[in-house]
């Protein structure tokens, strides 16, 4: 008897849903609020993992973070909608 496979549908549109939902709150935080990077990832506003942030970061293409104690380091949202806006001439200041 041949079977065929479920539909993703339901699954596809929860995850777009999701995903809007994800960049609406990074949209709604502001300018000079801090996010450190596992916000970062779970908000899927960056199409990268940890690893590529910090190569991109090291090469100077990406935002560099900043260092809020001993122990934590965030980024500044107004520097994440810059690198945004045009990421591929995007060059961190030294």
């Amino acid at each position: 008897m041949h079977q065929t496979a479920p539909s993703n549908t339901n699954t596809e549109r929860q995850s777009k849903e999701e995903h809007a939902e994800r960049v609406s709150n990074f949209d709604s935080l502001p300018d000079d609020a801090f996010i450190r990077l596992k916000e970062l990832l779970e908000f899927s506003v960056i199409p990268f993992s940890a690893t590529t942030i910090w190569r991109k970061v090291r090469a100077g293409t990406f935002p560099h973070p900043e260092k809020i104690s001993s122990n934590i380091i965030a980024w500044r949202c107004q520097n994440i909608r810059e690198w945004l806006r045009n990421p591929s001439s995007y060059m961190a200041e030294p």
